[in-house]
């Protein structure tokens, strides 16, 4: 049997297939990768931060005392928070990111520090190149997916970054999966059955799902029985349920002028309205009819978790991809205007907020010291 034939079980092949795959990208990625010291400036800058978080506990602020670039309080404002959940949990796991000085040379004695601050990041590189594999594999062929995940794999600037310990993998990985999702619903199937590929143009997005209900008293809920609902489940109650908890737990009161006068307000009041909005999204989710639907509740999730990475940003991609398939389709008979809009639009636009934002720099810095 050829290697991008398919058996009679088309199921199961892509099983073993996508299995083969993940394998690969762990072989190539994962051996040596906390073997070498963190030679990156950001992997110590960045893992100092990590450090501070599993030693205090806070998972809410960041710190970094001594820093020689953020205020002399010690608090840390360069990144958001999400590359340093996964860096101090990573210490953790590892017995690592203790407070007392007993413990004070942990960082630098084997090989523990560099293995977990980088596996995280490693993981989501093996994850980033899986994904798309699968995307590849559903739009198009077995064949083109594999070219993908091992050109994507192989490349010298994914490979270079998976293994250090930044910023960069948990911004880009998730709003990748954001696009794989955004694809999976907005793009057409290509492919159609054939004695080659008996699984082409199966598994429709737009085809109704059945439904199951869940009653709650005198409320009852009903959901797609379906396993993309479950996935989506997963991925919610694995990246918003940890949030919410932390945030309602450690979250402290604090003080406001109202009226003239000092007012307390409870951390927890602050949260309350998160976890409505949380609650709100999960029973519209409920209402998906198709995959398709689901697919993008998906997409806006990850959004969401590339935003904890480096801000705003996590949306520019998917966004742009939505953009230009919204335009194509209106000037269908024109695409060098969806490709203006597309490309050249956005390109002008971040142009012109880069020479706005330096010379606001230049100007702020005109009676302060270049550092």
């Amino acid at each position: 049997m050829s290697l991008f034939s398919t058996p009679s079980s088309p199921s199961s092949a892509g099983r073993v297939y996508s299995f083969a795959v993940f394998a690969f990208l762990l072989l190539l990625y994962v051996p040596f990768a906390g073997c070498y010291g963190l030679w990156d400036p950001w992997e110590t800058h960045y893992g100092e931060v990590a450090r501070q978080m599993a030693a205090r506990g806070d998972y809410i602020s960041l710190w970094w005392p001594g820093s020689p670039q953020d205020p002399a309080t010690g608090q840390f404002w360069s990144k958001p928070v999400f590359t340093f959940w996964l860096m101090a949990l990573a210490l953790k796991l590892a017995g690592l990111g203790h407070a007392d000085a007993a413990h004070a040379a942990e960082m630098t004695i084997g090989w523990r520090a560099e293995w977990a601050l980088r596996m995280p990041f490693v993981l989501l590189g093996v994850l980033g190149a899986w994904g798309l594999y699968e995307l590849v594999c559903r739009l198009h062929s077995r064949r083109a997916a594999l070219f993908s995940a091992v050109i994507l794999g192989t490349s010298a600037q994914w490979a270079l970054i998976s293994r250090q310990a930044m910023t960069d993998m948990p911004f880009v990985v998730p709003m990748t999966g954001a696009v794989i999702f955004a694809a999976l619903a907005l793009i057409p199937r290509t492919r159609s059955p054939s004695p080659e590929d008996p699984a082409g143009g199966q598994n429709d997005p737009e085809q109704p799902l059945p439904r199951r209900s869940l009653s709650l008293g005198r409320w009852s809920i009903s959901y797609p029985a379906s396993g993309t609902y479950a996935l989506f489940l997963g991925l919610f109650g694995l990246l918003v349920l940890p949030q919410l908890l932390v945030d309602l737990v450690q979250l402290r009161s604090f003080t406001v002028l109202l009226g003239g006068v000092q007012r307390r307000i409870p951390g927890a009041l602050v949260i309350l309205p998160f976890w409505l909005l949380s609650l709100l999204a999960l029973y519209l989710s409920a209402q998906a009819r198709n995959r398709r639907a689901i697919y993008l509740w998906m997409a806006y999730l990850l959004c969401g978790v590339a935003t904890l990475a480096k801000g705003p940003a996590g949306l520019a991609m998917p966004a742009h991809a939505a953009i230009c398939r919204n335009v194509r389709r209106v000037c269908p008979t024109r695409p060098g205007v969806a490709h203006c809009a597309g490309s050249q639009a956005p390109f002008a636009v971040a142009c012109w907020c880069d020479a706005h934002d330096q010379r606001a720099v230049n100007r702020h810095r005109c009676h302060r010291p270049h550092f």
